[in-house]
């Protein structure tokens, strides 16, 4: 008996935006994308890479989030009627 084959979900691409502030009062926004997979990542998995990247891109190890928008990255297609 073969074992039933499970596929991951295809990556959607989101883009997020994120503005933070360290305590020495630096603050800084940048914005990148990130390959999500439905089901398996969760948003507070994707805030948590997203903030860590900040933190790397900044040089420093804490940081407040100001700001956070995470939205698809595709524009949809509107939808003509006649």
């Amino acid at each position: 008996m073969s074992e039933p084959q499970t596929t991951e979900p295809a990556p959607v691409l989101y883009h997020w935006i994120m503005t933070v502030q360290t305590d020495d009062g630096r603050q800084a926004t940048n914005d990148g994308t990130a390959n999500v997979l439905p089901g398996i990542h969760s948003q507070g998995v994707t805030y948590s890479n997203v903030l860590t990247e900040m933190k790397k891109w900044m040089g420093t190890e804490q940081a407040t989030v100001v700001f956070y928008r995470l939205v698809p990255n595709a524009i949809p297609i509107p939808t003509v009627t006649a």
